[in-house]
């Protein structure tokens, strides 16, 4: 290398151009010289092949000391990759409980606590759990900056999963009952698929609630807009201060005002998450 192109270097291709110095000349042992000397002589030595390429060893055992020292070398980049991953992006989310209230139980992948036990449900919390409470409780679950999911019982749904690779897409079902979404602010970008066996809810960034029983799916939204249908290709842009219902029989569905008691719901669960995402 010139003096030119040291002169280039970044501080950490200076080092590891220092450590590799440091790993001496390597020459090939008095054997393989005069092996390739009696080569040359007899003619074995390849038609076109160069003194240079022909003198050059193809294969020489570096003591194991230098094989460490070469071998860190080489996995050094994919350490800093690794290490830059780990704190610069800091990770997936990470589902937590922030709150659960009222008596009864939660179950959770088929598992029931009580729900006074705070920490047992909340050990139980994890991406695509299964989870259902009974009438009389109140779930609240947090995705770090991204989500916050509430749920009043009697209810059930599987939380959303955390997404693979860089689309951060969350799919969720409800099953039935009342399961209330706001989105945070870390959100923009991402996506979330909530699913009913009457339709489909993507939302952007906004506050709705889905309610699921043997008859309809109704979907409220509170903030922002929601697009609701039977399936992808049947979207409607539901605005602040509407609902979808959607029919089990197959009938048109209706487009109309949120309904008090849902709006009310919605607006005590804003409130009491005002400051969810607050640092």
């Amino acid at each position: 290398m010139s003096e030119r192109d040291n002169m280039n270097l970044t501080p950490e291709e200076r080092q590891m151009q220092e450590s590799v110095r440091d790993l001496g000349e390597v020459r090939a042992d008095d054997a393989f010289r005069a092996k390739l000397r009696q080569q040359f002589v007899s003619g074995e030595i390849a038609e076109g092949e160069t003194t240079a390429e022909a003198e050059a060893p193809k294969i020489v055992e570096m003591p194991p000391q230098k094989r460490r020292r070469r071998g860190f070398l080489a996995v050094l980049p994919a350490m800093a990759a690794m290490l830059a991953i780990i704190f610069f992006n800091g990770g997936d989310p990470e589902w937590e409980m922030k709150d659960v209230r009222g008596t009864g139980t939660v179950t959770v992948n088929e598992q029931t606590v009580d729900a006074a036990d705070r920490d047992a449900v909340a050990n139980l919390i994890v991406p695509q759990a299964h989870i259902s409470v009974p009438e009389g409780v109140q779930l609240d679950i947090v995705l770090d900056g991204v989500l916050v999911v509430g749920v009043a019982g009697p209810a059930e749904f599987t939380l959303p999963d955390n997404p693979d690779g860089d689309d951060y897409a969350y799919q969720t079902t409800v099953h039935k009952g009342e399961f209330r979404i706001k989105t945070g602010p870390e959100f923009p970008g991402s996506q979330v698929l909530i699913l009913t066996t009457e339709g489909r809810i993507e939302i952007t960034g906004t506050t709705i609630a889905v309610y699921k029983n043997d008859e309809v799916t109704c979907v409220c939204v509170l903030e922002g807009t929601a697009l609701i249908g039977k399936d992808g290709a049947h979207l409607d842009a539901i605005g602040a201060g509407m609902r979808k219902v959607m029919f089990v029989d197959g009938s048109e569905p209706a487009i109309i005002p949120i309904e008090p008691g849902h709006e009310h719901g919605l607006l005590e669960f804003e409130g009491y998450n005002e400051h969810t995402f607050d640092d």
